[in-house]
This record gives structure tokens, sequence and C-alpha cells, in this order.
């Protein structure tokens, strides 16, 4: 799939006024870039009934550039609950992708559902990124379900702690469902 292809989609995505859950599957589009990629999250602003959105795929050209672009539309759409994001196995993202992530994740209050997975992404110093997204989730006030995935990225040696992150229990916040794989996976 080329950056052209989704100009189509994203032209075709602002029509479909009801749409309530989209899920895009980019793996292994070698051709797609940043720039396609801000296109089509750009294109998901206006739907005002889309509550759930998922992009999946070790897309190589994505990166932190990529990463910002996305999390800065998608913050935008007022109506999302639910964001899935797996970029397994990209080695583009690095740290600055997943700082500019947590800075946009933090501003969609509104998510009660967030599932990140990074498995296999090499290149982020896990100790770096864990402190900024442990800030971006204690803003989620209506956060209910939470999975995360850093499963098998080399950097990530030891289990890290998010505890200190999350408002205390009397601040009103329920987590009903935090999964944190931060274990290598045999294989």
């Amino acid at each position: 799939m080329k950056d052209k292809a989704i100009g189509y989609l994203a032209r075709c995505l602002k029509g479909l006024n009801r749409l309530e859950s989209l899920k895009i599957n980019i793996s292994y589009c070698d051709k797609l870039t940043n720039k396609a990629i801000g296109v089509l999250s750009k294109s998901l602003i206006s739907l005002k009934n889309l509550k759930s959105v998922c992009l999946t795929g070790a897309c190589i050209k994505i990166n932190a550039e990529g990463l910002r672009l996305f999390s800065e539309n998608l913050q935008k759409v007022k109506g999302l609950k639910k964001l899935s994001l797996d970029l397994r196995e990209n080695r583009e993202i690095q740290n600055k992708g997943f700082e500019y992530l947590g800075q946009n994740i933090a501003k969609m209050s509104h998510l009660e559902s967030l599932e990140l997975c990074f498995m296999e992404c090499d290149y982020m110093t896990l100790e770096k990124c864990i402190p900024n997204l442990g800030k971006s989730l204690s803003q989620l006030k209506s956060l209910v379900n939470l999975y995360i995935n850093f499963a098998n990225c080399d950097h990530t040696r030891d289990r890290i702690d998010f505890s200190g992150f999350f408002r205390k229990p009397d601040e009103n916040f329920e987590l009903k469902e935090c999964i944190n794989s931060f274990e290598k996976n045999d294989k």
C-alpha cells in the first residue's frame, strides 16, 4: 500500500458519519510514510460517532513523527472510547515516538479502554519511556481497561513498576483490568 491509497481511504472515511469502529492493518506496507498516517488520522477527526480505533502493523517507515501525527489527530476525536495500537516489531518508533504518544494519550480523557503493543520494539529504552506513559495514564479518569505489552523488547531487563504514577484509590479511579507484560516470552 502506498500513500496515495491511504489518501483515497481517508477521503472515503470522512463521509462515513455513522462509523463507530475502525480497524486498519498496515502490516508490511513498506511504502507507507508518516505523511499517510497523518492524513489518515486527520480524516477521523470529523467522525462524530467514532468510538473505537485499532491500528495494527509493523510498518517499517512509520517512525516517531508518524506516531506524533497519529496521536495528535486522534486526541481530537472527542467520542473515542477505545484505542488499540499494535506496532510490534517496529524499529523506528524509538523513545521520541513513545514520548509523543504519551503526551497525546494524556489528552484523551474520554478513553475507557487502551491497548498498546510494542512487542519486539528493540530500539526503545523502556526505562526512559515508562515514566512518561505512567504520567499520561494517570490523567485518564475514564480508563477502565488497560493492556500494555512490551514483551521481547531487548532493552527491558527488569520488571517496571507503574504504581507510583497512578492516582490514589481515594481519588475515584477504578482500573478493572491491567495487564502489564514486560517479561521476555519464551520462543
